[in-house]
């Protein structure tokens, strides 16, 4: 993902935006404001920019500049997918699960399906947005990026794992622990 970090920092009342800029990054931040004392700097292994920016331009919370590798974010998808997978597989010899339950990893999508009744799960990697999608026939769907180890939806700093432990807990009426799957624990 991409993200612009702000700090007040400067003591002419501007504020200095801090724009990581790792891989991919296509920078969209209002750069050409630039005062004496912004300069260009390498950041966190990145090319980043310190630009300054009168206060009272509004800068969208968007997230521009990705904090990992394509292939990182590959790896770490495909780690927690396949986690998830033998996790959600390993379901029906625990529990007496219903006949229509169903689960199906192909090409980085994952699909659960619990019931005719309750509905079907789908968890499938973003690689664009290094995101990982999750869409719920309960909460509908969210978006969730890796940050500190974990997948975390930004709008409520839920994480993934837990998520699916209240609602898959709830869907086949047993207790399940999906943080012990990759990148499902914090700290």
């Amino acid at each position: 993902m991409y993200r612009i970090r702000c700090h007040s920092a400067l003591s002419w009342s501007r504020t200095v935006i801090r724009l990581r800029n790792f891989s991919r990054c296509v920078t969209k931040t209002p750069c050409n404001n630039q005062i004496p004392g912004c300069y260009k700097k390498d950041l966190l292994g990145g090319n980043g920019d310190l630009c300054c920016v009168p206060k009272n331009i509004n800068i969208p919370s968007r997230h521009y500049c990705c904090q990992i590798t394509e292939a990182e974010y590959e790896e770490m998808a495909d780690e927690t997918l396949d986690s998830l997978t033998e996790m959600f597989e390993d379901l029906p010899e625990k529990f007496d699960l219903d006949p229509d339950y169903d689960v199906t990893l192909n090409s980085g999508v994952l699909t659960v399906k619990i019931s005719n009744k309750w509905g079907t799960y789908v968890i499938n990697k973003q690689t664009p947005n290094k995101q990982i999608w999750f869409s719920s026939p309960v909460s509908g769907p969210k978006r969730y990026d890796i940050e500190n180890g974990v997948w975390i939806y930004k709008h409520d700093n839920g994480i993934l794992h837990q998520h699916l432990n209240t609602e898959i807990s709830q869907a086949i009426g047993h207790n399940v622990d999906f943080t012990q799957c990759a990148f499902g624990k914090t700290g």
